[in-house]
């Protein structure tokens, strides 16, 4: 509970394995307009899932 929570010091860890889960899984969309990128390394953990594409 609460491991994707704004204020947790570990979010980025978290963020990192829910993109490496949405991968895993084979979705490329967190919405209707927002495409995750297909490299790792231009995702922005900081930012909520929403806003990766």
């Amino acid at each position: 509970m609460g491991e994707y929570i704004f204020l947790n010091p570990l979010r980025l860890k978290e963020n990192e394995k829910l993109y490496d889960d949405f991968k895993a899984h084979g979705l490329d969309r967190v919405s209707s307009f927002g495409i995750i990128p297909q490299d790792k390394d231009s995702v922005d953990f900081m930012d909520r899932p929403f806003n990766w594409g």
